[in-house]
């Protein structure tokens, strides 16, 4: 699946430094702009999640959030606030910082390859 900054400007207007980011990628498909994110660190990672949530209907929205929800609660033994629902970016955001900072890294790029499957299964 192939990105646009037209895709990541659907609902808001991405920041200065995601958009630099994006522009600097050879590829703009989903699979390899969340693997170089997750090579390069948390920052990159942060825009490919607020990117993927970008990208999603409603029902992936939801799907991503309670996903990240439960990895979170599961990695960390520990609940999170229900208002996670309020958007997926940031729940995954607030799940991911509630989790200890041995976990952040590993967590996000296990969250973020689950909001590309949901994406390329277009469900």
């Amino acid at each position: 699946m192939k990105i646009t900054l037209k895709m990541l400007s659907k609902h808001r207007k991405p920041c200065p430094d995601g958009v630099e980011w994006f522009k600097t990628q050879k590829s703009h498909e989903l699979t390899d702009l969340v693997e170089n994110a997750i090579k390069e660190g948390m920052k990159q990672m942060e825009y490919c999640n607020w990117g993927i949530a970008q990208c999603m209907t409603k029902i992936q929205a939801v799907s991503y959030a309670c996903y990240a929800e439960q990895a979170t609660a599961y990695a960390a033994e520990v609940e999170s606030s229900a208002n996670f629902f309020s958007s997926a970016e940031y729940a995954v955001n607030s799940s991911i910082y509630a989790s200890g900072e041995d976990n952040k890294l590993r967590l996000m790029a296990k969250i973020l390859r689950y909001g590309v499957k949901l994406l390329m299964e277009g469900k």
